[in-house]
């Protein structure tokens, strides 16, 4: 090779140098340094900063000690891995799991108020229920026909609406004071068209499910008497009436009125004798039935589909229900207690809470009834937010012994 070809070649390979350095410096300057102390770039004509160039071997031996450094982290992680592999269970081998606390076990008897007033002696009579109808406090719990008429308007409309809509209602009520047929005025004026083919009414049960300012005042009534006072809801204004009482409603307000004394006087005896028991929720059964003997007779006691035991846990009870009562004052009895709690329409619970063992989990998620739990089936429905009938279903859960 020719001199000329020498210095050629090293002139390429000078040039290639500080182009490389060049990059590395601009690199260097643009990460390494913060943007706060970085120097303004001085552009020479015959090249790069010096000050850059002076920079570079330093940079590149940074990078050389990297590679080392990188090795090096790339052992210790594969060192990881392995005591991480070594510190593994081996297969099929189980791992131990985090205790959870136990549930709270509820057991409770129900006493239906239709026990006691199927068994009361002496039976209810129509005389006994006409009489006892007479106290102004007993004839408002009998439930009669629901009359009502109902002139529409919304909460929001604006003013001249509410007050033609409330003059209207005002004149409906008129109406009706001054004697007319309640049944015809609704029928003429009444805007809610569900009743106003009927005459207003509803049957006495659907009253449950209106709103709250409805059931408020048809519970004020007598049967027979007639709101003298509008009533506003958020569907508008209503004039409201109970009808009179027929013989078979006044008969089944007082059977139920004694049925529910009755059944009250039950959970008493039961709470008392559990009080004094060693061992409270493995025959609760029996203690009910030994009451129920001692108030209400033998066919009483013998009456296997209006006294029953339950259990209930804890956390199989949803959200919802949890907020509702009768479920919420269930699952508020402490450990060891003995509660009585009312259940509007059908009767009492008498329930004993404690914490659940070992022996009762281990029952309730292997003993199967119908494809579900039998220690979460419950036949009354405290905790599942309906009404449930008097007479209760079948399936009976005993916590083990």
């Amino acid at each position: 090779m020719t001199l000329s070809a020498k210095t050629t070649t090293c002139g390429k390979r000078r040039t290639r140098r500080r182009r490389t350095q060049a990059s590395a410096g601009a690199l260097r300057s643009a990460v390494l340094i913060p943007a706060s102390t970085k120097p303004p770039p001085r552009a020479l004509e015959g090249g790069l900063d010096p000050e850059v160039m002076r920079t570079d071997h330093t940079f590149f031996a940074a990078l050389t000690r990297g590679r080392w450094c990188l090795v090096l982290v790339g052992a210790l992680s594969l060192v990881t891995l392995r005591c991480k592999d070594r510190s593994a269970p081996a297969p099929g081998v189980a791992q131990s799991q985090p205790t959870k606390a136990p549930a709270t076990v509820f057991t409770y008897c129900v006493v239906a108020n239709e026990l006691g007033a199927r068994y009361s002696k002496p039976t209810p009579t129509l005389a006994d229920a006409k009489q006892w109808m007479k106290a102004p406090a007993h004839a408002r719990v009998v439930e009669a026909t629901f009359r009502h008429i109902l002139i529409k308007v919304g909460e929001t409309a604006a003013a001249d609406e509410q007050a033609t809509a409330r003059k209207t209602a005002e004149a409906a009520l008129a109406r009706v004071m001054r004697g007319e047929d309640f049944a015809k005025v609704a029928t003429a004026m009444s805007e809610d068209y569900g009743s106003k083919s009927t005459g207003g009414a509803y049957p006495a049960i659907r009253v449950r499910e209106f709103v709250e300012p409805i059931r408020a005042v048809y519970e004020a009534l007598k049967p027979g008497e007639l709101s003298k006072v509008l009533v506003r809801t958020p569907f508008g204004w209503h004039v409201v009436k109970k009808d009179a009482a027929t013989n078979s409603e006044i008969l089944a307000a007082y059977r139920s009125f004694v049925g529910d004394e009755a059944a009250q006087k039950v959970a008493n005896e039961i709470a008392t004798r559990l009080g004094s028991a060693t061992e409270r929720s493995g025959d609760l059964l029996g203690v009910a039935k030994g009451a129920v003997r001692a108030i209400l007779g033998d066919a009483a006691a013998a009456d296997e589909d209006l006294a029953k035991q339950v259990t209930l846990t804890s956390d199989s009870v949803s959200p919802e229900n949890a907020t509702k009562p009768p479920c919420r004052d269930l699952l508020a009895t402490p450990h060891g207690a003995v509660r009585i709690i009312p259940y509007e329409r059908v009767g009492y619970a008498v329930v004993v809470a404690e914490l659940e063992t070992d022996e009762m989990r281990r029952s309730r998620t292997s003993t199967k009834h119908d494809g579900g739990e039998v220690a979460t089936d419950v036949s009354f429905g405290i905790c599942r937010g309906g009404h449930a009938s008097p007479t209760f279903g079948s399936t009976i859960s005993k916590p083990p012994r």
